[in-house]
């Protein structure tokens, strides 16, 4: 999916939390880091601090308020990264990925979820607003 095409979808779902607050982690934790090759868990220390600020930005532009304090109460959203890659060099190039999954919950229950190979926080926003309940 493009930049373009995720951040559309983004906008597209921006009313389903126009007055709600959302909280995430702070960090967006691997689902599973055993999964995940060690070289990419010990040197990308910040990925998920970053994705979280980023993620929290992003929604402010569109009117959500994202509360990244990783409390589990009222809505928020359980954001993990589920895979990552990073292969390449100098002489073909790099490429770097990663794939998300989001659940969203309203007062303790699941509304929806759905994963992602998106790493754009307008992803991951998109994510968070397409598993609204409608």
């Amino acid at each position: 999916m493009s930049p373009n095409r995720i951040l559309a979808t983004a906008f597209l779902f921006a009313s389903a939390f126009a007055s709600a607050d959302v909280h995430i982690d702070e960090s967006i934790p691997y689902r599973d880091k055993e999964e995940i090759d060690t070289r990419i868990v010990s040197e990308c220390l910040e990925v998920g601090s970053i994705m979280s600020k980023s993620l929290q930005e992003t929604a402010a532009k569109s009117d959500v308020t994202v509360i990244r304090d990783g409390k589990k109460q009222g809505t928020y959203a359980d954001i993990a990264i589920t895979s990552a890659m990073s292969a390449g060099n100098a002489f073909i190039g790099h490429a770097k990925g990663m794939a998300v999954s989001a659940a969203l919950y309203v007062d303790g229950k699941q509304v929806n979820k759905k994963p992602s190979p998106a790493t754009l926080p307008a992803a991951c926003l998109a994510l968070i607003k397409a598993l609204a309940p409608s």
